[in-house]
This record gives structure tokens, sequence and C-alpha cells, in this order.
């Protein structure tokens, strides 16, 4: 299930389409994350922080002498993914999903990380929704979708 909505910063929020399912879906979900995040104020507040608190817990200066996302391994670039969902997961307190990462409100949805342009979405994945994170540590931005 794929849907070009974003959670938006921006003060104007579009209506999701009646006649769409996806849209009814993703506002279901943003619902959802907002009301556990306890508002947008507080979402936009704390997920700048979790995926910097995801990349320093992987790059670990203190440990490996390592500076920026640009130095560690393809494994840890990986391991980067899974953090951002278990801190994000762990956040929102959401619970684990059945097949996929995490379960909002009875829907099976996945996470997905990158730090380039498209996110990788295995077959499991498919006919689903999926949460989309995009960090730029050198621009010091991200973004969130559904």
């Amino acid at each position: 299930m794929a849907t070009n909505r974003s959670c938006s910063f921006d003060k104007e929020q579009k209506t999701p389409r009646q006649d769409n399912p996806d849209s009814l879906l993703v506002e279901q979900l943003e619902t959802a994350i907002l009301r556990n995040a306890g508002g947008m104020e507080r979402f936009k507040k704390v997920i700048p922080l979790l995926l910097r608190k995801a990349i320093d817990e992987v790059i670990d200066s203190a440990r490996t002498n390592r500076f920026t996302l640009d130095e560690i391994e393809k494994t840890e670039k990986t391991y980067l993914g899974t953090k951002v969902e278990i801190l994000l997961r762990n956040w929102l307190r959401f619970p684990k999903g059945k097949t996929l990462d995490l379960s909002i409100d009875g829907i099976e949805t996945d996470i997905k990380n990158t730090m380039r342009t498209t996110w990788m979405i295995p077959s499991e994945a498919m006919g689903h929704p999926c949460i989309l994170v995009k960090t730029d540590e050198q621009s010091a931005r991200f973004s969130i979708g559904i």
C-alpha cells in the first residue's frame, strides 16, 4: 500500500478523499500515532531526538572513534534501521506486529529507514502501510511519512 501523504509539520492539513481507502487508512494511522505521541507538538519535538539517539548509538563515537554515518559498516546501516524501529515502537507504545514491525490499533505496519532517497520494502509488507523515515545526518534533517 503506497500513499503520497506524509505526516506534515505544516499548519495546513489535507482532508483525506472519502473515495480513497488509502487516505482513510493513513488518517487512522496518523491519528493513532499522534495520540500515542501526545500530540503533534510533542511528536515534532521528540522524533528528531529519537533519530539522533539511534544514530549516536550506532556510531558509538566513544568506543569506535567514528563521528559520522559515512564511517559505519554496511551491517551497521542495517542495524540503524532496526534501532529506529525499536525506539519508535517503544516510544509510541505500540506492540510488535504478528508479521510486521508494529501493530497500530490492530493494523500491521512496517517501519523502514533510509539514509538515501529510497526504501527497501520487503514482500511481507506489500499491501500493508509503512512508516517511512529518511535521515540526513549532514543536513541534520529528517522526514517521516506513512
